[in-house]
């Protein structure tokens, strides 16, 4: 017998964000679903990234990338982190510049 499929569970941004706030509860679900499973939609990181100062930015992304990404598809990905790096560029003309 071949290895079981273990499908991964997308996250909207609210759960995302009570996570990061400490919500025991959410905590305690996505524990049961397990991290490897957990995965959020590119729009989800265009909400999170949109409202961030930048210690949070520098979080967020840290946190993505640790985590499965359902794009819409790889070239609008591709657009939109262009766009929010530029957004988020002329939002912090401090120097910091996004990777």
């Amino acid at each position: 017998m071949g290895k079981k499929k273990i499908n991964p569970v997308l996250c909207d941004t609210n759960i995302l964000f009570e996570f990061l706030n400490g919500d025991n509860t959410i905590k305690q679900n996505l524990e049961k679903i397990g991290e490897g499973r957990i995965a959020f939609s590119v729009i989800t990181h265009a909400e999170a990234y949109c409202g961030s100062n930048k210690d949070e930015f520098v979080h967020l992304k840290a946190f993505f990338k640790d985590h499965k990404t359902f794009h819409i598809s790889e070239e609008s990905s591709e657009i939109f982190n262009g766009l929010i790096q530029s957004h988020y560029n002329q939002r912090h003309r401090n120097g910091y510049q996004m990777l």
